[in-house]
């Protein structure tokens, strides 16, 4: 196997060790309000930075104990009733994230494995490809929609980057089977 050949497994593995590493950094940043300093509740516990959650720990702080009681206390004083579904059924969308780091291991172990499949290789690359601007827009929107104070962080972004990792991978795999 010359050194050519190994290119594009060099690359996937690369790919998949930055997915894995990114998957606990920070992927959200939550920001205080504009004050810079607000007071929770009558405590007056000031919150004056920001907070940073991995893509571990958005599902685990979605359906926290603390999550609970603010859905509780939002119901409480809001005459939507329908309010805690709403919240319930965004908590349990967030076990999605941990879908992102699979996906990226089970395209990475076809480009791995299945090289002379070349139709198998262009449908990973194809989907790796579609998969980082989608989950993008889909967070930036979300991001924006919800009136709270975040951004997105420096760990999702490398993990989207990483998928279009795999996709260079796929088209180098595809550009050697045509030139072989």
């Amino acid at each position: 196997m010359d050194k050519k050949s190994q290119r594009p497994g060099f690359v996937i593995m690369a790919s998949m060790a930055v997915a894995a590493i990114a998957f606990f950094l920070p992927w959200i940043q939550l920001f205080p309000p504009a004050s810079k300093k607000s007071r929770i509740g009558s405590i007056g516990i000031s919150v004056r930075k920001s907070m940073r959650l991995s893509g571990f720990e958005i599902p685990k702080a979605a359906n926290s104990e603390a999550a609970k009681t603010a859905v509780q206390l939002a119901e409480l004083f809001n005459k939507k009733s329908d309010i805690r579904t709403q919240l319930r059924q965004a908590g349990q969308r967030t076990y999605a994230v941990y879908l992102l780091p699979f996906i990226h291991f089970g395209l990475g172990l076809i480009l791995l494995r299945q090289k002379q499949v070349h139709w198998l290789v262009g449908v990973a690359g194809f989907t790796a490809f579609l998969i980082a601007p989608i989950v993008f827009w889909q967070a930036k929107n979300t991001l924006a929609q919800s009136n709270s104070l975040a951004a997105m962080d420096y760990g999702l972004r490398l993990s989207l980057l990483a998928y279009w990792g795999l996709t260079f991978a796929a088209a180098r795999i595809l550009r050697e089977a045509r030139g072989a």
